[in-house]
């Protein structure tokens, strides 16, 4: 192998360590980045705006076992870019954000564009490197994607100058680091078997961004054989299948009263891969009686964001946990099974929706949804499904009415930023053909990244996109009415034509203003996405005063 430069070894090293997909916006900062990828198989996936391309990789770091990546240009772009790192951040989401700097020789003196890469993203990430020297291009982009992915998983930023890039870096190419081994200790697995068998309302709380498909479908199993329910975080929905008899709900906002009354009467708790925080406890509310028995799994020795007492912390990943769930002993139990079957059924009456009556010139969202859910299981076409949410009251349509079969089932952000659904579903389309990205968007939502619909086409995708239009930021609209009844201020908004976006792509648009016009829009929509003709987008009109099902 010849000799190459720090830009081009930063390319290969990436494609060494099975990253087949970055998403960027070009700056004159990387030129020599961008050259690298052009004989590369990395899939340079150019995007139109940096909020757009680091939302899409950290949805894709929540979909794989790999960090997604960014690529941007320096100072502008980086704070563009920064939206996704947060996301990443408070979601520990595996992610690297590359930026390219100014030369070495230029810092200091205001020059174009410059900035202060630590300070800021410094309290927003796992680490911040900056390649001082070319020949250590490699080893620091392997060190990024480790600790990226090492503990608990969160965003790495990566320093390019553009300088340095273009100076010879050797011919090594570093490898991938090997994760430290883990397993449960034998003493941990008989205190952990002691305290199951011995509780008679167990509960288990799956949430994070580290795990597996298979490692969900072993857990899942596990679950049902020994009568335990489960439990998802707040945007945990396809960690656990939601047809398993052991799912009994999502915690955190629009959560049921019956998951909420889990978590609290469960005399012991078993969360996995994520923390008892803010939003999962209702704003620190439940759980926080120090005497209750909490069993946390998490990787994270510091148990960032965690809000409730901790009987015992086992410092593990969630697949390391369930490759040790077969040494664990566990018998069943008469008590156990009947809390089990209680907090099932639970979970499905509270799942029974009855429909408003239908208003004239306005869609009801949950007639929209019940009939856009029952469509995409009914067509053929359609082998699975993940639902892309940003954030907003149009979401609390999303999950309750869509079921979830698979990990990434449901891509969202936990930090509640929007702008995320059609990144977020950009990155679906790209990790799996087979699944059909279906974003549910508000209309506030869709506008912050409208943009990238462009990027869907250019990509060649078929995502099924739902803007619910209800003229005005809803959450905010909410809230409002709690502090300040009657006093509509600074949320209402004056919305485009929808249809006209994904038009403008080659796509297909339909606008709804009637629960009549769905059973003929809906039907054809799905059959047109499932036949990956291109992107849809569905505009429902709904009433500005329903803001919540």
């Amino acid at each position: 192998m010849s000799e190459v430069t720090a830009g081009h070894a930063v390319v290969r090293t990436l494609a060494a360590h099975g990253i087949n997909t970055v998403f960027s916006v070009p700056g004159e900062s990387f030129l020599e980045v961008l050259d690298g990828l052009c004989d590369s198989s990395i899939n340079n996936v150019v995007c139109r705006h940096e909020g757009g391309a680091s939302y899409a990789a950290e949805a894709t770091g929540k979909l794989g076992t790999l960090p997604g990546i960014a690529m941007v240009t320096r100072g502008p772009g980086a704070a563009n870019a920064m939206v996704g790192i947060h996301a990443a951040y408070q979601d520990a989401t595996a992610m690297i954000l590359f930026i390219g700097l100014i030369p070495i020789a230029d810092r200091g003196r205001e020059s174009f564009q410059e900035f202060d890469i630590q300070a800021w993203f410094g309290s927003t990430t796992k680490a911040v490197f900056v390649l001082e020297e070319a020949k250590q291009a490699s080893a620091i982009v392997a060190k990024a994607i480790s600790i990226s992915q090492s503990g608990r998983p969160g965003p790495v930023v990566v320093g390019l100058p553009e300088d340095v890039l273009r100076d010879p870096a050797g011919e090594s190419i570093s490898p991938p680091i090997p994760a430290a081994l883990d397993s449960l200790a034998d003493d941990v697995i008989t205190e952990l078997s002691a305290r199951l068998n011995d509780a008679e309302r167990p509960l288990f709380v799956l949430g994070g961004s580290s795990w597996t498909q298979m490692g969900c479908q072993e857990l899942r199993s596990w679950l049902e054989m020994h009568n335990i329910p489960a439990a998802v975080e707040w945007r945990g929905e396809g960690l656990i299948d939601s047809d398993s008899s052991s799912y009994v709900g999502s915690l955190g906002y629009g959560r049921s009263d019956s998951v909420a009354r889990a978590l609290d009467q469960a005399d012991l708790v078993v969360v996995v891969g994520t923390v008892l925080g803010d939003v999962n406890t209702d704003g620190y509310t439940l759980r926080q009686d120090p005497a209750q028995t909490t069993v946390v799994i998490n990787a994270d020795r510091e148990l960032l964001g965690h809000g409730a007492a901790v009987s015992a912390h086992v410092p593990l990943n969630p697949s390391t946990f369930v490759e040790c769930l077969d040494r664990l002993n566990v018998t069943l139990s008469n008590a156990r099974s009947s809390w089990f079957m209680s907090l099932r059924q639970a979970y499905l009456d509270d799942a029974v929706r009855t429909p408003p009556p239908s208003r004239v010139g306005r869609v009801s969202m949950t007639r929209a949804m019940t009939a856009l859910s029952t469509e995409l299981n009914d067509n053929a076409g359609v082998k699975k499904i993940a639902l892309a949410l940003g954030a907003g009251n149009h979401t609390a349509w999303a999950a309750p009415f869509f079921d979830t079969h698979h990990y990434g089932s449901l891509l969202s952000v936990r930090n509640g930023s929007m702008g995320y659904s059609i990144p977020a579903a950009l990155a679906v389309g790209l990790a799996d053909p087979e699944c059909q990205a279906v974003a549910i968007c508000g209309d506030g939502e869709f506008m912050m990244n409208a943009n990238e619909l462009a990027t869907v086409a250019q990509q060649g995708l078929s995502p099924l996109i739902i803007v619910m239009d209800n003229g005005q930021f809803g959450t905010i609209r909410s809230h409002q009415e709690q502090w300040h009844p009657g006093r509509v201020s600074g949320t209402q908004i004056v919305n485009p034509r929808f249809t006209r976006y994904v038009e403008a792509v080659n796509g297909l648009g339909f606008e709804v203003n009637d629960d009549d016009q769905l059973s003929e829009v809906i039907p054809v929509a799905v059959d047109y996405v499932a036949r990956n003709r291109g992107p849809v987008l569905i505009h429902l009109i709904v009433d500005s005063d329903v803001l919540l099902p």
